[in-house]
């Protein structure tokens, strides 16, 4: 019987040690955990104000474009505008319109022609 207590006593010992070591183990753990979420909410905050910052840039970038798109196209119809004037104008030797036709211009240029003094 004193045998048989021992060997209970002893192993009764080594549950109690083996219980401490478990929760030992367990309250590391536990603070493992609370640090890898610490960490993981300082990323979560680090990501957030970065997302924040991004979309701040893409809304000004559209607004930039935006104004460039408005550029580009006043660019454009001034540019057709300008090729339209520049179709309806004459040539520039084209004097007809003007009060004269090109027979009585080349005729009468040789009829006016000064000639050099003595």
């Amino acid at each position: 019987m004193v045998k048989e207590y021992r060997k209970l006593s002893h192993s009764f010992e080594e549950a109690k040690t083996e219980k401490m070591s478990l929760k030992s183990s367990s309250i590391e753990s536990s603070s493992d955990e609370l640090e890898d979420t610490d960490g993981l909410k300082t990323e979560l905050t680090k990501l957030t104000a970065e997302n924040d910052v991004l979309k701040n840039e893409t809304s000004e970038l559209k607004a930039e474009i935006e104004v460039l798109n408005q550029a580009v196209s006043a660019w454009n119809r001034s540019s057709r505008s300008l090729h339209k004037l520049n179709e309806s104008q004459k040539p520039a030797n084209d004097k007809s319109g003007l009060g004269f036709n090109s027979s009585e211009f080349s005729e009468g240029r040789d009829q006016y022609s000064v000639t050099a003094g003595p």
